[in-house]
């Protein structure tokens, strides 16, 4: 198992990428802000990300998702009761000052207790 994160934002929060050794294939967990750094930390070991996950709706944890999954081309990933966040994302932001992705579209929703599979 490949683990991997990176500290974004000004709330600072943890960006994970978890990845199998094997096939390179992984999934991003809370892209917040700092799209380049997030970028740079999957091709560092040729990850190839299938599914961007957040844990919950925060502005600070899914800000950057749109850029990423533009840039990925890859699905995003959030329990249906944060759907309310993700839609309000600009606005609930605007209210601290901090800039943000519109919001993105979630094409799947995750259960709790889900397992979330990738690679081997």
């Amino acid at each position: 198992m490949i683990l991997k994160s990176i500290v974004v934002g000004p709330l600072e929060v943890n960006c994970f990428v978890l990845a199998c050794e094997d096939t390179k294939e992984g999934i991003l967990i809370d892209p917040g802000e700092n799209v380049p750094g997030i970028v740079k930390l999957i091709e560092e070991d040729g990850i190839k990300i299938k599914e961007i996950v957040a844990t919950h709706g925060h502005f600070d944890h899914i800000g950057r998702v749109r850029s990423i999954k533009e840039q990925l081309g890859v699905p995003f990933a959030i329990h249906k009761d944060d759907l309310f966040m993700v839609e309000g994302l600009v606005e609930i932001a605007s209210w601290l000052d901090i800039d943000t992705d519109d919001a993105p579209e979630v094409d799947r929703f995750i259960d709790i207790g889900e397992t979330i599979t990738f690679g081997r």
